[in-house]
């Protein structure tokens, strides 16, 4: 018969979403995967470093939607040079990304009734509360 311990039960982050503004963020996470459409994207894990709460950002390889991924990279102190070809993948994304502070614009939008956090750009975090 399977069996389980269950560890203790630890705060929780909170789950409702954070105010429009300005904040820090630590990525914890970068997952690949495929819109139905067949566009690449990367989906990102971010907490934020005062309250805990989690943020998700999708990030698509298109041109349009390019400069928020170099946004983030940028961000997360890499180098992104102008005609130069970056294979962001899963190594690429444990060596330059994850772990990494991030500052980013969030605001609130309305996604299937709820309201949800987005991130309209990242920039290099700041040691000054925003």
């Amino acid at each position: 018969m399977p069996s389980i311990a269950f560890a203790e039960d630890k705060e929780a982050a909170p789950m409702e979403p954070l105010t429009d503004g300005k904040y820090n963020f630590e990525i914890l996470e970068a997952k690949f995967g495929q819109a139905q459409t067949g566009t690449d994207f990367m989906e990102v894990t971010l907490r934020e470093v005062e309250s805990g709460r989690r943020v998700w950002s999708k990030l698509y390889f298109t041109a349009k939607a390019g400069f928020k991924l170099k946004s983030l990279l940028v961000a997360a102190g890499n180098d992104v040079q102008p005609g130069v070809t970056y294979d962001v993948n899963e190594e690429y994304a444990n060596t330059h990304l994850i772990g990494k502070t991030v500052g980013a614009d969030v605001e609130t939008e309305e996604y299937n009734s709820k309201m949800r956090n987005v991130i309209s750009r990242f920039e290099a975090p700041t040691d000054k509360p925003f």
